[in-house]
């Protein structure tokens, strides 16, 4: 009865504000490393201290990244990262110009902290802005049982690494397998972690983590949650065009741009026929690039555009072909 009610008022153009609606599991952040490491899988390269941008990122989210270095107050720096040939559990083909054909010549690139990691910690960067019920899942795999780390211990930050929690975590530790295996940290049951800019994992090696061989490895990162988006202002006219907003093309397969004059920032979301948020954007002043849209099933949607400034909202009607 509650969803014929609510049909009934969109087909009449109208959508009821003040309302909070969560779409299914999106992948915010995802690290395959074939676009950032060497395919060759040789190995022997010092990527340094800085910066691992994820090879996707979903749109309107802050980029991730991932960062190897050494713990705060230790005199060494002799620990480092470097790439290997990759696997392919928990690809997530078509993200991130993700994957080529596993095998092939030009084949899966993966991550190894390389020994000793006794004074290192690997940071993630994970901002989860509009989303909660956040899960991690990644594949690991230690060198060896005589050299290689096994044990993966975890903290987390929410105030970008300032202080280091472990409040509510699920699990303190996981444990690498001398093959590839599959990890899932479930965070969903730690509420502070939604909806933040600020969030970080930082993770160190455990025994053994001294020697000059051995290493840990990473592949296939991903970072997923709910969306959390709430539309403001009363009750809106879908044909109500006083804002100037448009979309093109509509109706459209791949990608939709939202058109208009004016420079505000806004915040666009994508709703299907009972309310469900499907897609959420935020868009820059002056920014106009495309939305993708290519995953949503085929039918109607509705488009709600909210100016981040003025806090003005208007609804358009979208056709997913």
């Amino acid at each position: 009865m509650k969803t014929k009610l609510l049909l009934a008022l969109l087909c009449a153009g109208m959508l009821f504000s003040t309302m909070e609606f969560k779409a299914q599991f999106r992948l915010l952040h995802y690290w395959h490393f074939n676009n950032t490491l060497p395919t060759s899988g040789a190995g022997g390269i010092h990527f340094g201290t800085g910066k691992m941008n994820s090879d996707f990122t979903k749109a309107g989210v802050t980029t991730g990244y991932l960062r190897f270095v050494k713990v705060a107050g230790c005199a060494l720096d002799t620990g480092y990262w470097d790439n290997l040939l990759g696997d392919s559990i928990n690809q997530r083909v078509g993200y991130g110009a993700c994957c080529p054909v596993f095998g092939a010549t030009v084949s899966n690139s993966a991550m190894r902290t390389r020994n000793p990691t006794d004074s290192m910690v690997f940071y993630w960067y994970i901002p989860t802005k509009n989303f909660q019920n956040i899960k991690l899942t990644w594949e690991s795999m230690s060198s060896s049982s005589a050299s290689g780390p096994h044990r993966m211990n975890y903290k987390y930050s929410i105030d970008s690494g300032a202080t280091w929690i472990t409040t509510n975590l699920p699990k303190l530790y996981d444990s690498a397998s001398l093959a590839w295996g599959k990890i899932t940290l479930n965070l969903s049951a730690i509420t502070t972690i939604n909806n933040n800019n600020k969030l970080m994992l930082s993770i160190r090696s455990g025994t053994p983590n001294t020697g000059a061989s051995g290493n840990n490895r990473w592949d296939n990162i991903t970072v997923e949650g709910d969306s959390i988006v709430t539309i403001p202002n009363g009750v809106h006219e879908l044909k109500n065009n006083t804002l100037g907003y448009s979309l093109y093309p509509n109706p459209s397969s791949d990608n939709v741009t939202v058109i208009s004059s004016s420079k505000e920032p806004i915040n666009i979301s994508i709703l299907n026929v009972i309310g469900q948020v499907v897609s959420f954007i935020e868009r820059k002043e002056n920014e106009q690039a495309p939305v993708d849209v290519s995953i949503l099933s085929k039918g109607l949607y509705y488009v709600n555009i909210t100016e981040l400034n003025s806090k003005r909202s208007q609804t358009l009607k979208f056709i997913k072909e």
